[in-house]
């Protein structure tokens, strides 16, 4: 099994609208302006360039964590958020209109992201085309048939020989190189004592970017939070007026919806969700982690058994099997070659 639209683009783009109109609509009724762009530079001619589209840990662990193995080599971070406070103080952070990569990365070789779907993430990628610039795609999550497909000619930097096959879907266009999980091997070096008693479970939200719908995913978490008197922990992207409502519906059916905004790498309770990565995450920290979603489809299924996750009831999740060397590390090593 791999991707459901293995190269396609456009094809992509033109489902994702289909199966999110509510989202499009607003989307359109806005009519938003332009969002402007956060650019940092630790040096004015970095060589690597890191294409920051989300905050979350997974993606900083992915992109971020090797610039840190990387202090010979100037750096730059492009965002459609500010950067103050997310690089080095020592750092300069501009805000633009738009990337323009003639002006802030001539001296350009290499391009990291997590995916070349997004309308910012096409724009940096079609320059970087144009100007001979490598655009390689780092695993940040776990995967599922939904996911976008990878650039033509790209490079992708993959957890493990199944997840880089998966993706890459028999496409001979694709060069790929397994390097690990920064965020699961940061997670094992934080494995935490786990006392059972008293620790109800934590169902972990999850946007319907998954691949499932949402309300799937609320029937989901209802069940499983009534059934085992867990409490409900919201995805971080789920601020919007419709999370919002939902959440409030589950605390009116007696859940607890947990606002405290943990991370992960703060809880110490057993938890659950539909394919969050949060899953592994929890996993390889030492905590009993599972599966739960009612009728699963044939493509949860076969999730679920490539990354070795396990339903409720059972057996808890086994931590996952991690390499030796820190894969941030093996990323700017990488990327050294590439770049001196």
């Amino acid at each position: 099994m791999g991707l459901n639209i293995p190269r396609d683009l456009a094809a992509w783009q033109a489902r994702e609208r289909r199966r999110h109109p509510a989202r499009q609509l607003a989307r359109r009724l806005k009519r938003p302006a332009p969002a402007p762009v956060w650019v940092a530079r630790n040096r004015p001619d970095p060589q690597v360039a890191v294409l920051l589209e989300q905050r979350t840990g997974p993606v900083r662990a992915a992109l971020v964590d090797p610039l840190r193995h990387l202090p010979e080599i100037g750096a730059m971070v492009v965002a459609p958020f500010d950067l103050n406070g997310t690089v080095p103080a020592t750092w300069s952070v501009s805000q633009h209109s738009e990337i323009h990569l003639g002006r802030d990365f001539i001296a350009g070789r290499v391009i990291l992201a997590t995916s070349h779907a997004s309308t910012l993430a096409q724009d940096v990628y079609q320059q970087a085309i144009n100007r001979g610039i490598e655009f390689w795609v780092v695993q940040a999550r776990i995967l599922n048939p939904y996911a976008p497909p990878l650039p033509e000619g790209g490079r992708l930097l993959a957890w493990s020989d199944s997840d880089a096959e998966f993706w890459a879907s028999g496409r001979s266009d694709i060069q790929t190189t397994v390097v690990g999980s920064q965020l699961l091997w940061l997670a094992q070096q934080q494995r935490v004592p786990y006392l059972s008693e008293g620790n109800r479970p934590l169902y972990l939200g999850q946007t319907s970017a998954s691949g499932l719908s949402r309300a799937g995913l609320a029937r989901a978490a209802i069940t499983f939070c009534h059934t085992t008197h867990g409490a409900y922990r919201p995805h971080p992207d789920e601020t919007d007026h419709v999370s919002k409502l939902e959440h409030a519906t589950f605390e009116g059916l007696g859940i607890d919806v947990d606002r405290a905004a943990q991370p992960l790498d703060q809880i110490a309770r057993p938890v659950t969700s539909a394919c969050s990565t949060g899953l592994l995450e929890a996993a390889a920290r030492g905590l009993p982690a599972f599966v739960w979603y009612p009728r699963p489809p044939a493509w949860l299924h076969d999730l679920w058994q490539r990354y070795g996750l396990r339903p409720w009831g059972g057996e808890p999740t086994p931590a996952p099997i991690l390499p030796t060397a820190q894969p941030a590390h093996t990323v700017a090593h990488i990327i050294r070659e590439r770049c001196v």
